[in-house]
Formats: C-alpha cells, sequence, structure tokens
C-alpha cells in the first residue's frame, strides 16, 4: 500500500492529508492556522504525530508563492520549503513543490460534475483535451493554465500572473466609480482582484464613514438575504470587473476546456444576481476569430480540490 503526503499551503491556513494509492478520497484530513506556528516544520511534525507518522513513499505540498530551483518561499509568512529538505525529513525518494495554481489545474483531472458550480455557460462543449485556465481571487491572485503534452501527459503550468501589470480594460471600466488619483494604485492584477482589493474598492466606493469589513465580509454581506448596500454595489462592480477580466484572459491563454474560479472571494459568483453581471462583462468583450464565444466558467466547489490535485500529481510520478 503506497501513502503519499499532501498539503496545501494557503495564506491563512495549511491543509495536509494523506492519500493512499492515489484514490480520489483522502485520510487524516487536517487544518492549521499558519499564524500559531513559527516554521514549516513545526506545523509539519505536528500532523504527521497526529496522523500516527504514517510510512510515506512521497510527498507533494502546494503553496502561494514561486517556486524555483526546488525551493518554495512562501510570499504572505517566513517559511522556507525545499525539496531536498523534504525527502530528508520525510525520508522519502519523491518530494515536489508546486505552485498552489498548479495543484487546482491537477484537480481538474479528479472533480467531478458536484465539485463545480456552474457561473455560465453551463452547457458550452468543452474542446478534447482544450486547455484550461484557473482563476484564483483570494488572499492573493493568480492564474494556472492546463494543457496536455503531445504523450498524453497533463501539464498544469507555473504562473506568476498577480504581479503582472493591471489591463488597461479594468481601470477604464472604474472610472467615474473610483478618482483617478486613486486609480493610479491599481499597477498590478493582484491590487484589485485578492481580497485586500475588494477591502479596497469597498473603501473606495463607500466612503471614509463606512466600517471597516474583510473581503470576506464585504462577500458575505453583499449575499445575505438582506444585503448592505454599499457591499452589494461594490461587489456588484466588482463582479462585472472579473468578467471583463477573464474575458481578457481568455486571449492570453486560450481557455476552450473551460474557465474555473476559486477563492474567498470568487464565491461571490455564487448568487445569481453577482453571476449575470460577471457574464454579462464576460460575454460583451470582443471575441476573436475561430475562438467560441461561449466558453464554461465554473467555481471549484471543493475546498480540498488543491491536496486532490497534489494527490493526482503524485500519483503519476511515484
Amino acid at each position: 500500500m503506497s501513502r503519499t503526503l499532501v498539503g496545501d499551503l494557503g495564506g491563512t491556513n495549511t491543509r495536509f492529508a494523506i492519500s493512499v494509492d492515489g484514490e480520489a478520497e483522502l485520510t487524516h484530513v487536517k487544518q492549521f492556522r499558519n499564524a500559531s506556528f513559527p516554521d514549516f516544520d513545526d506545523v509539519l511534525s505536528l500532523y504527521l504525530a497526529e496522523a500516527g507518522d504514517p510510512d510515506l513513499s512521497g510527498v507533494c505540498i502546494a503553496a502561494a508563492g514561486p517556486v524555483a530551483m526546488g525551493e518554495l518561499r512562501m510570499t504572505n509568512i517566513n517559511w522556507v520549503l525545499s525539496e531536498a529538505g523534504l525527502r530528508k525529513r520525510l525520508g522519502v525518494d519523491t518530494a515536489l513543490l508546486i505552485n498552489d495554481l498548479q495543484a487546482f489545474g491537477y484537480a481538474l483531472e479528479v472533480l467531478g460534475h458536484d465539485d463545480l458550480v456552474g457561473v455560465c455557460n453551463a452547457n458550452a462543449p468543452a474542446i478534447p483535451q482544450g486547455q484550461k485556465l484557473v482563476v484564483n481571487l483570494g488572499t492573493g491572485f493568480n492564474i494556472s493554465v492546463t494543457t496536455t503534452s503531445v504523450g498524453g501527459k497533463v501539464l498544469a503550468l507555473r504562473s506568476e500572473t498577480g504581479h503582472a501589470s493591471m489591463p488597461s480594460i479594468i481601470i477604464d471600466a472604474l472610472e467615474g466609480h473610483v478618482s483617478e488619483d486613486d486609480l493610479d494604485e491599481l499597477v498590478t492584477y493582484e491590487k484589485l482582484f485578492s481580497g485586500r482589493g475588494l477591502e479596497w474598492l469597498y473603501r473606495k466606493m463607500s466612503g471614509a464613514n463606512a466600517p471597516a469589513r474583510s473581503g470576506k465580509e464585504i462577500v458575505d454581506a453583499a449575499m445575505a438575504a438582506s444585503p448592505d448596500e454599499d457591499c452589494l454595489s461594490t461587489v456588484g462592480l466588482y463582479a462585472e470587473a472579473t468578467g471583463l477580466l477573464c474575458a481578457d484572459l481568455v486571449k492570453h491563454f486560450l481557455p476552450t476546456g473551460g474557465i474555473y474560479l476559486t477563492g474567498s472571494v470568487a464565491t461571490m459568483l455564487r448568487h445569481k444576481a453577482l453571476a449575470d453581471a460577471f457574464y454579462d462583462c464576460f460575454q460583451s468583450a470582443p471575441s476573436l476569430p475561430n475562438l467560441p464565444k461561449e466558453i464554461r466558467c465554473s467555481l471549484i466547489n471543493d475546498p480540498f480540490a488543491a491536496l486532490k490535485g497534489c494527490a493526482f500529481l503524485i500519483d503519476s510520478e511515484v
């Protein structure tokens, strides 16, 4: 029996699980608050003890940060991991470090119909082996493209798109809602398309007297049965901007296999009015010749999708 350790290191929480013989169902799933641990080895040691110190054949960790030369430096916390260090620490031959959005890309190979929520174009046919685009609107912003090699191997590609320059189509959409001086602050994608970015837009639209709210609180208040009007206006504009963003990303990555959104802010698209606002802007953008006008957009509904993506990848490597 093969047991592999899989992990998902986010900006706020860390999740671990054990994958047995590559099965989609994970065991010993645990979540920990990053702020409770000074470094990664502390949380890893606690998890292994709680899981009964299992005999492992490999490990795959996805994290919110860039991976280079087998080393990962977390973006939002001061943790550093290396594949060599994990092999030594766990006594395994195979250790993989990947970006968290890559893990979501691999998860698309194992997620079922119930793990996805349709946002728009739910009946649009996906082109076989078409590229798929994962878009994260959470603590930060990033994307990953999943493609298939000539030999049939699934490849989820690395990206740090959150640090790329904000496209003008988004700036133009916010004019009239946010002052020109404030718009100058939106120099990268992540400045807007993240929890902090939603908080920024809320402050700019609601004024100095509006109560302070986190990104999640803004989304929740907008989706409540009796919504807060400032939050609803903010999230409505944000949903429109996200639709324009995804339409722009279509031209970059040609995701004929669909667009898949994830992250705490992306949950706004569960609300029909907000999903409709997204759809109107997504469909309004000019399309390219020979590119389907209707591209399926879905919300990833599985909280353990990144872990399942790690399990899929490590099973193909061990």
